[in-house]
C-alpha cells in the first residue's frame, strides 16, 4: 500500500486506517460509558445498527449525544477515562490530542479526560493487530437526582 496523508504528516495506509479505527473504538467505548453512568440504555438501543441513517454517522456525534442527555437531566462529567487495547500503532504519542479532542467534544478541561494504552501482549486477536479494543469510564455529578 501506499502513503496517505493526514493533517501534515504521511502514513502508510494500512497505519491510517487503524488511527481512525482507535479514534472510533475510544469514542463508541466514550458514548457507552457515559450512557451507563445514566442507566440510559446504550448505543444499540440509541442507534440502532439496523437503522441505514446512522451508517457513517461520524463518532463524535454519538458523544454529543451523549453529553446532552446528562445536560438534560441535570448532570455534568466529571472525568472521563479511556483505555485503547492494541499493539499497534503506539497511542501514547496521540493521546494528548486525543485528549483535546474529546475535551472540546464535551465542553470540558483537559485535565478531566486520560486516554491511556494497553497491550494484551501479543496474544489473542488484539494480539495478532486482528483489531482494536477500547473500555472507557466516565463520573458523572448529578444534581439531587440521587438524593431522597
Amino acid at each position: 500500500m501506499g502513503l496517505c496523508r493526514f493533517a501534515v504528516l504521511s502514513y502508510p495506509a494500512i497505519i491510517l486506517l487503524m488511527l481512525i479505527q482507535m479514534g472510533d473504538v475510544g469514542l463508541h467505548a466514550l458514548t457507552e460509558a457515559i450512557l451507563g453512568a445514566i442507566a440510559n440504555g446504550n448505543i444499540g438501543s440509541h442507534f440502532p445498527a439496523t437503522d441505514e441513517k446512522w451508517r457513517n454517522k461520524e463518532s463524535k456525534f454519538f458523544v454529543q449525544y451523549a453529553n446532552d442527555l446528562i445536560k438534560e437531566i441535570g448532570g455534568q462529567i466529571i472525568n472521563i477515562d479511556i483505555t485503547i487495547i492494541c499493539e499497534h500503532p503506539k497511542v501514547m504519542p496521540r493521546s494528548l490530542g486525543m485528549r483535546q479532542f474529546i475535551a472540546d467534544i464535551l465542553s470540558i478541561n483537559l485535565d478531566q479526560v486520560s486516554v491511556k494504552a494497553a497491550t494484551t501482549e501479543k496474544m489473542g486477536f488484539l494480539g495478532r493487530q486482528e483489531g482494536i479494543a477500547a473500555q472507557a469510564i466516565c463520573g458523572i455529578l448529578m444534581q439531587n437526582k440521587f438524593l431522597k
